[in-house]
């Protein structure tokens, strides 16, 4: 009997009997899978409050969230301050030295002014000598 069915497979090499060939290995791996999910359903599963957290679980990290969020943000907000006063101190410096800038011309046109004078004067005395 084996014999006759044998005797009807088409040759190895031809293109029907791969295709027989990829179908019985698809039916193969369709019924491992099949077996795989029955035997899961009697497998021991840990219990639920094991595996996730309970109301009074999420609160609680619900408020630490809240906590290291509100640290976090005070963090920033110092930050931001140093950040304003650095910023502050830097005008604070750039308009004190423009100030002094303004008195070293101020002074320097000053004394440019005595100079010119002084000069006149020297040539002045050098005129009458």
């Amino acid at each position: 009997m084996t014999f006759l069915l044998l005797a009807q497979l088409p040759p190895p090499d031809s293109a029907q009997s791969i295709g027989w060939l990829a179908l019985a290995l698809a039916a193969l791996i369709a019924g491992v899978n099949q077996v795989l999910k029955f035997t899961d359903r009697f497998r021991q599963h840990p219990p639920l409050h094991t595996t996730y957290a309970t109301k009074a679980e999420h609160a609680e990290l619900k408020a630490r969230v809240e906590e290291i969020g509100k640290d976090i943000k005070a963090g920033f907000e110092k930050l931001d301050q140093k950040r304003s006063n650095s910023v502050g101190n830097v005008h604070e410096l750039v308009r004190e030295q423009a100030e002094s800038i303004a008195a070293l011309k101020a002074d320097s046109a000053t004394h440019t002014r005595h100079l010119l004078s002084l000069e006149g004067k020297i040539d002045n005395l050098l005129r009458r000598s």
